[in-house]
């Protein structure tokens, strides 16, 4: 196959609480439901909304950070990439699709009476929008090697 792209992009409202789980080996993993909602005119003119409800899943650093801003109802834009899993139950066979969460920005403005942990506010004390990504990751920040010299750009 000479090209395939697996990429996601919804914006929307979160649909439940945040609560963040750790597996035994101590990773963090969060679960939470996106609402996307489309508007059209139906044939009598009238406007009709479809909402259609995404499950994401947000693993690591993304999850930790995730998890102290989002609540019910918070604005986000989340990419990342499809994933179908399976499992039995009662001798039927379930299957998932869930958004494997690769970024999440945070697009509710910050409340002045509450500012975050000084950490995020460092890096965003004037946005109106936090950008979550797993590049910030330093397990893999180590992909990506740093060049620090200059004699290795090619122009």
């Amino acid at each position: 196959m000479p090209f395939s792209l697996n990429k996601v992009i919804i914006i929307g409202r979160v649909g439940t609480d945040i609560e963040p789980r750790r597996t035994p080996q101590g990773k963090t993993i969060l679960r939470f439901n996106v609402a996307t909602t489309e508007r059209y005119r139906d044939k009598s003119g009238t406007w009709q909304d479809i909402t259609e409800w995404h499950k994401v899943v947000a693993f690591d650093q993304i999850a930790e950070t995730a998890s102290k801003l989002l609540k019910k109802g918070s604005r986000v834009c989340v990419e990342g990439r499809n994933s179908t899993r399976q499992y039995e139950k009662n001798g039927v066979t379930h299957y998932i699709t869930e958004i494997i969460a690769r970024s999440i920005v945070y697009l509710d403005p910050k409340p002045e009476s509450q500012p975050f942990e000084t950490t995020l506010s460092d890096n965003f004390s004037d946005a109106t929008s936090y950008y979550i990504s797993d590049i910030q990751n330093d397990s893999l920040a180590e992909s990506y090697p740093e060049t620090s010299d200059d004699d290795d750009i090619p122009f």
